[in-house]
């Protein structure tokens, strides 16, 4: 699965895929992720395709208010949180 380039947050490529495992393991170890499995198999086409803008996949993630809650819980929890807490969904 391919990255997205988020150079706005300098976030290294390392963490985002720590962040992108954790999420896909939490979606498939609970099997009771409320959010659309359909907005879920999008955003991951986006990521995948490479030719998706950070701003893209932010406007996706918004559109589902739990699903955008539930990754900026992920990435302020200590293992992957950076200097500063991030408190919304954007590019």
């Amino acid at each position: 699965m391919k990255l997205i380039d988020l150079p706005e947050l300098a976030v290294p490529a390392s963490v985002q895929e720590g962040l992108l495992n954790a999420f896909t393991r939490k979606i498939q170890i609970r099997g009771d992720f409320p959010s659309s499995l359909s907005l879920i198999e999008k955003i991951f086409q986006l990521i995948d395709s490479g030719q998706s803008s950070s701003a893209e996949i932010a406007e996706m993630v918004r559109v589902d208010h739990l699903l955008a809650l539930r990754l900026i819980s992920i990435v302020n929890h200590d293992h992957y949180r950076q200097s500063h807490p991030i408190y919304s969904v954007s590019a």
